[in-house]
Order: C-alpha cells, then structure tokens, then sequence
C-alpha cells in the first residue's frame, strides 16, 4: 500500500518499524482485524478490477509478513474492548506497513547522497551503475514489494522444500504438519472454486442477484477463517 510522504517526518529505521508491528499483532483483537483487512483487501469482484487502487491495499507478502509475526506466539482470540478499538488496530496496520515500506528507502537515499558528491569518470559509468543498483540494500524493496511470480499451486508444491529446516520445529512447536495444511487449503480452494462456479452460472447482472453473491462469498471467507482457527494450534 501507499500513501504521500510527509516530506517533514523523519523515516524510522527498519527495526524500529518491525519491532512497532510485532507489538500491533501481539496486541488484543488484533486477529479480528488482521481478518478485516485480508477480507477487505484480497476479496474482490472482477467486474469491478478497473476501479480497485492497489495501493490503498496490503500486498499477498505484506499479509504474508504480518502472519508470519501472529503465529510467532499463541494467538489471542480476546475481543477488542469497542469497535472503535478495531478500527484504530486497522488504521495502525496500514500506517505501520506504508512506514515499513518508507523504511526500506533509507538505503537509497544514504546511497543517493554519497554518490551525488563523489566524482564520476565516464569511463567507470558502468561500474558505478552496477555498485549503484546492485547492493543488497538497495534490492530490498522492489524484492519484497514486486510480484511474487509464482502460480498458487506452487506455494503448495514448494511447501516442504521451502521449509525441510524449519519442518521439526514448526511440528513440534505450532503442530503444523505439512500434509495436513497442503490437504486443508486444497478444500477450502476446491470449496471456493465449486461455489464460484454455481455463481456464475446463476448470474444475470440484477443487482439483487448481485448481492447474493456478496453475502454467499462472504459466508465462504468466513468458513475459511473457522477452519483455520480450528486447526491451526498455535
């Protein structure tokens, strides 16, 4: 997601935004509205695509980021004192992850203003570019903010090699069995493909047919949820 930079606010260095979102998840209802944000941000309509601002929404690896610090500990299902308290730990999570973002052009413009005042001989242009562009620090960003090139059924397929070292631990730790997790997200994806189907047949663009869809594919998000809750013991 992106917002305008207030050119008159300092960036916060990296650590100091991560370490502010690990206590934002940790912190009570967060889970109720991490579960807004992926329903609002990754639920959408494809007739309505050409009106969608994605940078307004969290990206698949934001989401991802934010996951992987929620189940670091065990979840808690406590319920936000008001609705006024989940609004604002929505807000806080889209203030901190355009920070996050800000952050990771530091190095860039540290980088920027050494190399503004460095002389430049044209024959080391090349050179320069390659020291420029090619340092660690600097590929963060369009890394973790690009596309993820990969087809969805490859995250499954990819599973166990992509974690073969963190395999133990995250069984005897979270009891997250590969297997099990590769079999329950093939459901749910099958659940969701089979209902989509039935929708599109039924379709005949009345808006009150539309609605239907509306609160059929909210039923099936929030069965997802259930699900999850109920086999992920954290």
């Amino acid at each position: 997601m992106d917002e305008i930079i207030d050119n008159n606010t300092p960036l916060r260095k990296t650590e100091i935004v991560i370490a502010d979102i690990k206590a934002l998840v940790n912190s009570k209802g967060f889970i109720y509205a991490f579960c807004m944000i992926l329903f609002e941000d990754f639920h959408v309509f494809v007739e309505e695509l050409h009106e969608l601002n994605y940078q307004e929404r969290l990206s698949v690896k934001e989401a991802s980021l934010l996951l992987g610090f929620l189940i670091q500990k065990e979840l808690d299902f406590s319920i936000p004192d008001t609705p006024q308290d989940l609004i604002k730990l929505k807000q806080k999570t889209y203030k901190l992850m355009q920070e996050l973002h800000d952050s990771f052009m530091i190095p860039f413009f540290e980088k920027l203003k050494t190399e503004i005042q460095k002389e430049h001989k044209k024959e080391a242009l090349r050179y320069d570019q390659k020291e420029f562009f090619g340092k660690g620090g600097l590929l963060t960003e369009p890394i973790f903010y690009s596309g993820t090139g990969v087809y969805d059924f490859q995250y499954l397929e990819f599973l166990e090699k992509k974690y073969k070292y963190d395999k133990e631990w995250l069984l005897e730790k979270r009891e997250f069995d590969f297997a099990e997790i590769i079999k329950i997200s093939l459901n749910i994806k099958n659940i969701l493909h089979k209902n989509s189907k039935d929708k599109i047949l039924m379709r005949t663009g009345k808006k009150k047919v539309k609605t239907f869809y509306r609160y059929w594919n909210y039923i099936n998000m929030w069965n997802c949820f259930l699900i999850i809750q109920k086999t992920m013991i954290i």
